[in-house]
């Protein structure tokens, strides 16, 4: 493990990015393209960039999200035959990843299903740096690239990957305005080191109300007014992805419209819904 006295220019980084049938691994989702960026400090040592045979057909929404079709992967490697260079890649590196957690989960699924051992690892997630260095109304690696000014194309795995490493290198130069220097430093700010273990704590997917769920079947848009912590209620179209939590604590996680980014919302704050039949209403 890579001492965490090291300065973060001097450390190994894995840039990783995983796009996949579905949200949950849990429920037999699958990968069906890796990416990830090599690096050290202003050097980049490696990019790859593969499509996975997922054995299975990706969700409408997920394919809205990345485009790979079911004939895209169907001649694609399986997972178990790109693993060992994954691994490779990953070895001795601190994993970095926007929603870290969500990458892990996949690919600690897949390194179980194909029977390699998980290795050692330690992980920063870019979405909980950019929280402490900025206010923005979205934190979604689209809308903190538009802000930032970084070039991001699409949304595929490697694209993804290299954008997460131009965000993390702005968010290290805000970082290092208040000494935030070392690895160390990084988990302290972070309030933990990432590790398999954290994976756990992903929120589990709920069954949602029967009107979002209508609306996720049908394939149709969602319109909520939605009450924020401040009690300032606004109206927006979304389209649903999925409604996770625990018992008590449910969110929507959902593209908006009038935020034109993915968002999360919680259940208990939506005070009207209704399905929208007219999909050109997306204000």
């Amino acid at each position: 493990m890579i001492d965490p006295r090291t300065p973060i220019q001097d450390v190994s980084l894995a840039f990783f990015d995983v796009e996949t049938t579905g949200l949950n691994p849990a429920l037999g989702h699958r990968v069906v393209e890796i990416g990830i960026v090599c690096s050290i400090g202003e050097a980049i040592l490696v990019e790859y960039q593969q499509l996975v045979n997922p054995q299975r057909p990706s969700d409408p929404g997920a394919l809205r999200v990345h485009g790979i079709t079911d004939a895209m992967v169907r001649d694609a490697p399986l997972f178990a035959d790109i693993a060992d260079r994954v691994l490779a890649l990953l070895d001795g590196a601190v994993f970095v990843g926007h929603n870290a957690l969500f990458d892990m989960g996949f690919l600690r699924a897949e390194l179980d299903r194909a029977q390699r051992p998980r290795p050692r690892i330690a992980a920063l997630d870019t979405l909980t740096l950019a929280r402490t260095c900025w206010y923005a109304p979205s934190y979604s690696l689209d809308n903190l690239c538009r802000g930032l000014g970084i070039r991001k194309q699409g949304h595929r795995a490697l694209g993804d990957a290299q954008a997460t490493r131009q965000l993390f290198m702005q968010i290290r130069d805000a970082l290092a305005e208040s000494e935030v220097l070392t690895l160390g430093d990084y988990f302290e700010v972070q309030g933990r080191r990432l590790d398999w273990r954290s994976v756990r704590r992903v929120a589990e997917p709920m069954e949602p109300p029967p009107v979002i769920r209508a609306a996720m079947e049908s394939g149709a848009l969602l319109w909520i007014r939605y009450e924020d912590a401040r009690g300032s209620a606004t109206e927006r179209t979304v389209r649903p992805i999925e409604v996770t939590g625990r018992p008590g604590q449910a969110y929507l996680r959902a593209f908006c419209f009038l935020r034109q980014s993915e968002r999360t919302f919680a259940l208990e704050r939506i005070r009207e819904m209704r399905v929208v039949d007219d999909d050109s209403d997306t204000a």
